[in-house]
């Protein structure tokens, strides 16, 4: 029997956890913690940097939640990706100019560690530069 690749099985994961009758919920709405920093919202913000639109838009993203470990006294922090390159904490942000992105993601511990490897208890923001839309 061949192995299940590691699509397969968060495909299936996902399934297994949808309520009955549901085959896929709907887009989260605009605002929310889940929904990403689309390049039409940068455009308007007024924001300089990505950092000022995470803070101004979805500022629960660069939330910490504590220290997870007595081994890590100074907590974890959410991790900046630009594509897939990580770039650094939530102030590496600060290094992009809002007029560069195109979307602003957020990956919450568990989609992060898979998306990225280990590593993530506060979760990712991955940065989609707007040359690569």
């Amino acid at each position: 029997m061949r192995p299940i690749s590691r699509i397969a099985l968060l495909a299936l994961t996902l399934a297994a956890c949808a309520p009955a009758g549901t085959s896929s919920g709907p887009a989260p709405a605009r605002g929310t913690r889940d929904a990403p920093i689309t390049q039409e919202e940068a455009d308007g913000s007024g924001a300089v940097n990505a950092y000022d639109l995470v803070r101004n838009l979805r500022p629960m993203w660069l939330v910490t939640r504590g220290r997870h470990s007595v081994q890590n006294p100074a907590g974890d922090v959410v991790w900046v990706y630009v594509n897939s390159t990580r770039l650094g904490g939530p102030e590496s942000l600060q290094q992009i100019s809002a007029a560069d992105v195109g979307s602003i993601l957020y990956f919450d511990a568990g989609s992060a560690n898979y998306r990225f490897g280990t590593g993530h208890l506060n979760g990712a923001i991955q940065v989609i530069p707007r040359s690569t839309l």
